[in-house]
């Protein structure tokens, strides 16, 4: 049997082989050094929803709150030299081509824009589709991120993957008709293995750690790995929108038939991957719903009203990896 890793699916098994390397590097590399980090500046972990994967694990819930403190605390004048060698070591990974565009801040640790947040910030009316498009047009030659490479596809499944992978910065059936392993035919196309060769190159640069190749020699290694991938409920806040009583907008996974959709609801409370996954999935929002916090009442109309459409002063705060 051929299993054919087009653009989605190898963004999918390109953002599953970087969470499971990225987790144990998180784990045990990066998560003493923010303890020290913080412990150094006097900063206690940061408080609110943990987002994407970092919910899996007490250790990596820790490092999301520790590195979410030194995101949000301002640089200050002298850096105490206890903290010296954990933040250099820090920034070089968050401030790495691999984790999105890197913008000047005054912050202990940089947060990153991609082509995805730009997306968010140029259009005024926000949608799975319209978004998808955009962020397709706003990839730059020099863009080495995840999400950069997701939003070279156009795929809003392959987008929602990553975002929701890079979250500090439905299932895909690959059945088999038998106990044989399929055989994988690479059909990603050449836009989509530029960037993701980018993004493999700079992680291995910032953190040591090396994913495989985007060829098609690699093609079995991808396709593997979004096979084994967990996506129906993956959700993530992705903007926020001031003046709008239910500000949060976010984007999930849903399984529809023996297709991956994307949906879009907006909220009045952060909703995350674990929220969403404790509701029976037929209670999920619907497309363009707006709803309160996770388990506290039926979806509102899908409709958008007009006071939404006409709100065009709002200022789009992206959180995690898009800024």
């Amino acid at each position: 049997m051929a299993m054919t890793v087009d653009d989605r699916l190898f963004v999918i098994g390109l953002a599953e082989l970087y969470r499971q390397a990225m987790q144990d590097h998180e784990e045990t590399t990066l998560l003493p050094l923010a303890e020290a980090a913080c412990k150094a500046l006097a900063l206690a972990p940061a408080t609110g929803p943990v987002e994407g994967y970092y919910g899996e694990s007490v250790a990596l819930a820790r490092y999301f709150r520790l590195v979410r403190a030194l995101q949000q605390a301002e640089m200050p004048t002298a850096v105490p030299e206890a903290a010296r060698d954990a933040l250099t070591r820090l920034h070089k990974v968050h401030s790495s081509p691999a984790m999105g565009r890197v913008e000047a801040s005054d912050r202990v640790l940089p947060r990153t824009a991609s082509p995805f947040g730009e997306a968010l910030r140029t259009l005024a009316d926000w949608s799975v589709d319209a978004l998808s498009r955009q962020a397709r047009k706003l990839v730059e030659v020099g863009d080495a991120g995840l999400l950069a490479v997701a939003a070279s596809t156009g795929d809003p499944v392959a987008l929602c993957v990553a975002r929701e992978t890079a979250a500090l910065a439905a299932d895909v059936e690959l059945a088999e008709e038998d106990a044989t392993e399929p055989d994988f035919v690479w059909a990603v196309s050449e836009p989509v293995a530029a960037v993701a060769g980018r993004f493999v190159a700079a992680l291995a640069r910032s953190a040591g750690i090396r994913l495989p190749e985007p060829v098609s020699a690699s093609a079995h290694l991808f396709g593997q790995a979004a096979a084994a991938a967990d996506l129906d409920g993956r959700c993530i806040l992705v903007g926020e929108q001031s003046g709008n009583p239910y500000p949060f907008y976010h984007w999930y996974i849903a399984r529809s038939g023996d297709r991956d959709t994307v949906r879009d609801f907006w909220s009045n409370q952060v909703w995350t991957t674990e929220s969403l996954r404790h509701m029976p999935a037929a209670d999920w929002p619907p497309a363009g719903a707006r709803v309160a916090a996770p388990g506290g009442g039926n979806p509102l109309s899908p409709a958008r009203t007009q006071d939404q459409g006409d709100d065009r002063g709002w200022l789009a705060r992206l959180f995690g990896m898009v800024r």
